[in-house]
Parts: C-alpha cells; sequence; structure tokens
C-alpha cells in the first residue's frame, strides 16, 4: 500500500513538473509565433491582420528618424502607405522576456526591404499585451543600425603579421603581438623588450588605413611616455615605414623601419636613417623576427 502511494506521489510530481515547464514555455511560443504571423500578414499586404495584433493605442516609434505614430486610425495610415511603397520586412526574434501573465517584451532584429531592392537592418524592442488570450503589440521601438566599414581590404597585405612574434639574442629579448580589431579597421602590435631579463619598455603601435591620404598609417605609444607616427608603403615583399617621434624629454627623433616577410614564419626588421635631434645615428638590423608556435598559424 505504501508502495503504491509512492509510485502514485512520484507521478504526480512529475506530472505537475511536466505542466509547469509547458506552461512556462508556452507565452513564449506564443509570442513568437504572433510575430511570425505579424510578419507574414506585413508582407501579404493584409492590414487588417497587422492591425488585430496591435493594442487599441499601440505606439510604433523610430528612434533613429524620431517619428512616432500612435493608435489605430494613425498606425493603419502608416502601415498602408508602407504597403504601397512595396516594403516587406524579415524579422528575427532574439529575445523574449515575460514579466507576469500579461506582459512581455521582446528584442530582435528588422530588415526592411523596399521596391528598389534597398535594405534597412533595424534593431527593434517590442513591449507585449496579452488581452483576451492573445498577446497584442502595446509598444514597437526601432533603431537603424548602421552599416560598419571596414578597411580591411586596404590593410590585408598586412594580415602576415598577425600572431605572436619574438627576436632573441644573448642580451636583449623583443616580443611582440599582432591583433585586429572588431571590425578590422586597425592592426595594433602590443610590444615589450628586457635587456638581461630586465623589461625595459612595454607599448603598442596601431596601424590603420588614413582614407585622406590613402595610405596605411601607424602611431606609436610606448611606456617612457615617448610617442610617434609612422606612414607606411610597400616595395616587393618590404614595407617600409617613414617614422617621426616625440621623446619623452622633448627631443625629436626620425627613422624608417622597415619590415621584410621571408616567410609565413619569419620576417627582418631593421632601422635606417636614424637620427635625434639632427644627430645622425648608424643603422640597426636587420633582426630576424620568428613567430611564436608556429604550426598554430593558418
Amino acid at each position: 500500500m505504501i508502495k503504491n502511494s509512492c509510485v502514485k506521489y512520484f507521478i504526480f510530481i512529475t506530472s505537475a513538473l511536466f505542466l509547469t515547464g509547458c506552461e512556462w514555455q508556452q507565452p513564449e511560443k506564443q509570442i513568437k509565433q504572433t510575430s511570425q504571423e505579424y510578419a507574414e500578414a506585413f508582407n501579404h499586404k493584409n492590414l487588417e491582420k497587422v492591425m488585430a495584433l496591435w493594442e487599441a493605442n499601440g505606439v510604433y516609434e523610430n528612434l533613429s528618424t524620431e517619428e512616432s505614430v500612435e493608435g489605430q486610425i494613425e498606425l493603419a495610415d502608416y502601415f498602408q502607405k508602407q504597403f504601397d511603397n512595396e516594403a516587406t520586412i524579415t524579422l528575427t526574434v532574439n529575445e523574449v522576456h515575460i514579466d507576469d501573465s500579461t506582459r512581455a517584451f521582446e528584442k530582435g532584429i528588422i530588415e526592411v526591404s523596399g521596391k528598389e531592392g534597398e535594405k534597412e537592418k533595424n534593431a527593434f524592442k517590442a513591449d507585449l499585451i496579452k488581452e483576451q488570450g492573445i498577446w497584442l503589440i502595446k509598444k514597437l521601438s526601432i533603431v537603424a543600425l548602421s552599416t560598419v566599414n571596414s578597411h580591411f581590404e586596404q590593410l590585408s597585405e598586412l594580415n602576415w603579421l598577425v600572431g605572436e612574434w619574438i627576436d632573441n639574442d644573448d642580451t636583449v629579448n623583443f616580443t611582440s603581438r599582432y591583433a585586429w580589431d572588431k571590425n578590422k579597421n586597425f592592426l595594433t602590435q602590443h610590444f615589450s623588450m628586457a635587456v638581461l631579463d630586465q623589461e625595459t619598455i612595454k607599448g603598442q603601435q596601431i596601424i590603420g588605413w588614413d582614407p585622406y591620404l590613402q595610405s596605411i598609417r601607424s602611431w606609436i605609444f610606448d611606456s617612457s611616455g615617448g610617442f610617434g607616427e609612422s606612414l607606411w608603403s610597400k616595395q616587393d615583399n618590404q614595407w617600409y615605414a617613414e617614422t617621426s617621434y616625440t621623446l619623452p624629454d622633448g627631443g625629436k627623433a626620425s627613422a624608417t623601419h622597415i619590415y621584410a616577410e621571408v616567410d609565413p614564419n619569419n620576417y627582418t626588421f631593421s632601422s635606417e636613417g636614424r637620427d635625434i635631434d639632427g644627430t645622425v645615428l648608424p643603422n640597426i638590423g636587420p633582426f630576424n623576427v620568428i613567430r611564436v608556435n608556429s604550426s598554430a598559424k593558418k
């Protein structure tokens, strides 16, 4: 008798948990389904169906243009103009948040296509309210996502530098790491130098494309307070960086740094035409720089 009661209790608890999970998941599924129905109705120019998915005092706002439309009559007029312009939408829901049984919001991307083939991508947030068992749009806010420009095409010939490099001898240890930024607009080098295993300097160089000069430029900063900039050019397999530098004490220096790619895992570095405040210094290099963990280079 006890055993049967335990089995029944286990079945009851398991069923309750299953039903609770379904009830929790159901609103999210309903909201996503409503969003899909909205997009389909919009693309079929079904104004009646579109408006049936808006709350009576619904608000549409475009945060990029500061345009705002409120209420069924104004919304219907606005969407009819969109239909007349042959606009269609692609809607992607990325997040759904359930506040309670009657309130929720979702976020995602709306891509609007025009009759001339033009496209505009927008981020959106839709505040939703549940009335008579149906999720309705109470407020829809959108903001245009600007196209991200990338100068990777102009910088791509320097892609071989990406990775970690080292130049060692008996007294000096120079290490550096090159990596792209998020949109590949800048290639950044972080470097450090140690003499007799004692770190003497660290810094970074930021390499980018100057659209005004139509040339590759770089800016360099070191831990001693010095900074400079370079204008880059290429001849055969060698890159020449014409560099001017401001020293920590205010002195001025200049040099031509030369990077010569030998193979995917080796390059040489040298510095020529060096001077400080007009005093000519001897050339240095070339030094052989070796890729760290070359097997990882693709």
